[in-house]
């Protein structure tokens, strides 16, 4: 990659630092160049996720996705417009085999994170998916278990928040982004539980846990079926919290202008309480999938 014209820089997951290629580039590329390197020793499948940004790295500036599975078979998805399976053959060439799209509910159920750290919420929402018919595969690889689901055409991946990963272990820039930028183009959806689409994100730095605790699914009917009623009775109890700020913070205006006018005191207070607010929200969005 380092040899072509029109890459802007290298990302690696591996590593801190940006590598900067050619500062008058259009691409941008991050990549993860092991996905499920823990599991190489029993010989399960693991694969390379590559995702393409243009001008700037940002959720919006994606304009391709590549992912590798080495398995029994050695298969490339690519996705630009459209999302196409290509396999390696004999002859030591990417074959191109079909599109891929997600146009089932499916009966696949991948999620992550160790089971005694799920909350009550996420383990009542897998329950109500078993109880439901669907069956677990999950094998730690998160190329590996994206992949069997897209090519069953239907199925839900999840990665909740636990106690010993509080912001969840998926990076967002090589390995959330681009798998739902990928899902989408297929016909899927994606979340965290507060956007809509995975792809509205914004992350605060680039080697960064999973902070939005992504949820990735495809579902015919409704793509987040057993999660809606949860994330509404969350939303209604945060109502209620932030219209009690909002009145403690007309509350201070009023009675510090009266007394000093619009000073220090009156700002400090208003400043202390929208705070509070914010920390509230942020903790709102972590107990989404604690």
């Amino acid at each position: 990659m380092k040899k072509l014209s029109n890459i802007k820089a290298i990302i690696s997951e591996e590593k801190e630092s940006i590598l900067e290629i050619n500062s008058n580039a259009d691409y941008i590329i991050a990549y993860d160049p092991l996905d499920g390197s823990s599991l190489v020793d029993v010989n399960f499948a693991v694969g390379s996720i590559f995702g393409i940004y243009k001008g700037s790295l940002d959720s919006r500036s994606l304009v391709g996705a590549i992912y590798v599975v080495y398995g029994p078979r050695l298969e490339m998805v690519v996705c630009d417009d459209s999302v196409r399976l290509f396999r390696l053959n004999r002859d030591n060439e990417f074959k191109f085999i079909k599109n891929l799209e997600l146009k089932d509910r499916g009966k696949i159920n991948a999620t992550g994170g160790t089971q005694k750290g799920w909350s009550d919420s996420h383990r009542a929402m897998i329950k109500s998916l078993f109880d439901d018919g669907y069956r677990l595969r999950y094998s730690g690889a998160m190329v590996s278990d994206l992949h069997q689901v897209l090519l069953k055409g239907g199925g839900l991946f999840s990665y909740p928040a636990t106690p010993d990963a509080p912001n969840g272990k998926l990076r967002v820039t090589f390995e959330v982004l681009p798998f739902a930028y990928i899902y989408e183009k297929a016909g899927g959806a994606t979340t965290d539980g507060v956007n809509d689409s995975l792809l509205d994100i914004i992350f605060p730095k680039i080697n960064n846990g999973s902070y939005f605790k992504p949820i990735t699914t495809v579902d015919g009917d409704d793509p987040f079926k057993g999660i809606k009623e949860f994330l509404k009775e969350q939303k209604d109890i945060m109502d209620k919290n932030f219209d009690a700020y909002d009145l403690e913070i007309s509350k201070i205006k009023k009675v510090t202008s009266v007394t000093e006018g619009e000073n220090g005191t009156q700002k400090e207070a208003t400043t202390y309480l929208k705070d509070a607010k914010f920390k509230l929200y942020k903790a709102f969005v972590n107990l989404l999938f604690l």
